[in-house]
């Protein structure tokens, strides 16, 4: 379905692609990332995608990964916690993951994103678009 393609496109890189919806103040992040392991252009990306992050101060996130092969290791997790910024997050409250049906994915996202993120922002998992922009927009039926 891919709704937030209607979004203000932020920015294209190589792996990424950032949209930002002001009304709702969700910054969204589309990662297409065909390698297992991350690389010099990733880190590019990711860096890219934590300006915008800073810039916008949004209140939730999308991280749609459902495209991406890369799984997380430990030296991986070192590079994102060593880039992340404490202030990034000052008005984040919801960040959503829509993720593959690839279990090893899914796991290495999970098993990182709760040490790096902690308990300061609510994450959540899906599978479909649809039922992660209700989450973040708190509609629920």
């Amino acid at each position: 379905m891919e709704s937030y393609k209607k979004d203000t496109i932020l920015f294209h890189h190589i792996y990424c692609k950032v949209y930002w919806n002001d009304n709702s103040k969700i910054l969204i992040a589309v990662w297409e990332v065909p390698i297992i392991l991350i690389d010099a252009e990733f880190r590019k990306s990711y860096l890219a995608f934590l300006i915008q992050i800073e810039k916008y101060k949004p209140h939730s996130l999308l991280i749609d990964v459902r495209k991406s092969r890369m799984t997380l290791n430990q030296s991986d997790y070192k590079f994102f916690k060593e880039n992340c910024s404490d202030g990034m997050g000052e008005k984040l409250k919801k960040t959503a993951w829509i993720v593959s049906e690839n279990v090893y994915s899914q796991i290495s996202y999970e098993l990182y994103l709760d040490k790096l993120l902690g308990k300061r922002v609510e994450l959540q998992f899906f599978h479909a678009e649809i039922e992660a922009l209700k989450w973040l927009k708190n509609i629920h039926k």
